[in-house]
């Protein structure tokens, strides 16, 4: 299938012609889980199991984003994979109820194997249909997945979240000046549009008109390291993939830099200052009715 960026009216693009169900679902069974990705697939265990250090930053980043105000009792991760994120929760935070959504069923055996509540649906399904209602719920690298990211975000704000609670997501930041100019400097493809594996791509700005329609109104993003820019320093790990992992381990020591000189609210500061001038890695956003 050949799928063409389309600009949405929101300002972040899309897969144009969208991908079925049937198609996305049959990509990911055939494909996704059975071949390695170099540098998509961060879902699998043994990445998140390596890069433990990695992670557990990032997670405890997205709780502390949670307002010192909102003493939060639940919480639900939408496309919650191996359940890395839901386990550091419980280790972690006084959250005692603690749910995970996948749609594939071997991800929720493992996350009943280590005690946590699962749910095996597609988020679509699972948002429209879902009885609950949770003080905090996160989407980490989940919304770009989906077909229909407006109908997801609405449902959640109408049906799943909490009036005092909070959205916490994180999404790539595609189609930012750093990756354009990539593209021109080193005549490559733009290697992060990949559908039907990533079918919505945002940016800061297109991600916080996209909320604020579907009702949210205090919504703050920050952006992680711009990894990207070493593509413009000679080091073209787009089209030489051995050299990806020099600049993944080169960015975990600049942030490792900042932590153990306890200076993490100054790191923070910077990723708001990524997110202001629209480049960085990731966007991560909290998001309240």
């Amino acid at each position: 299938m050949k799928y063409e960026p389309k600009l949405s009216k929101y300002g972040y693009y899309y897969a144009y012609p969208t991908p079925t169900e049937d198609e996305i679902k049959k990509y990911y069974e055939e494909e996704f889980y059975q071949k390695p990705k170099v540098n998509i697939n961060d879902s699998s265990l043994e990445v998140r199991d390596r890069d433990k250090e990695f992670y557990d930053y990032w997670y405890s980043f997205y709780l502390d984003l949670i307002p010192k105000t909102l003493s939060p009792s639940s919480l639900l991760d939408l496309g919650c994979g191996y359940g890395h994120f839901l386990s550091y929760v419980k280790n972690n935070s006084k959250i005692s109820s603690l749910t995970g959504v996948e749609p594939f069923p071997e991800f929720l055996e493992y996350v009943k194997s280590i005690g946590l509540n699962g749910h095996v649906s597609t988020l679509e399904s699972f948002t429209d249909n879902s009885n609950e209602v949770y003080d905090v719920v996160t989407m980490i690298n989940v919304l770009e997945h989906i077909n229909n990211p407006e109908k997801v975000l609405n449902n959640i704000s109408k049906n799943i979240l909490s009036n005092e609670g909070c959205l916490i997501l994180q999404v790539p930041n595609d189609f930012n000046i750093i990756q354009e100019i990539a593209v021109e400097k080193n005549a490559c493809d733009q290697w992060w549009y990949c559908p039907p594996i990533h079918i919505s791509y945002f940016s800061p700005s297109s991600l916080t008109k996209l909320l604020s329609t579907c009702g949210f109104s205090k919504i703050e993003t920050f952006c992680s390291f711009p990894i990207d820019m070493f593509l413009l320093m000679k080091r073209d790990y787009v089209s030489n993939p051995e050299l990806g992992r020099q600049a993944h381990l080169d960015r975990l020591e600049f942030e490792k830099s900042f932590l153990k000189s306890n200076n993490a609210e100054k790191l923070k500061k910077i990723y708001k200052s990524f997110s202001d001038s629209e480049i960085g890695r990731e966007i991560i956003c909290i998001a309240r009715l």
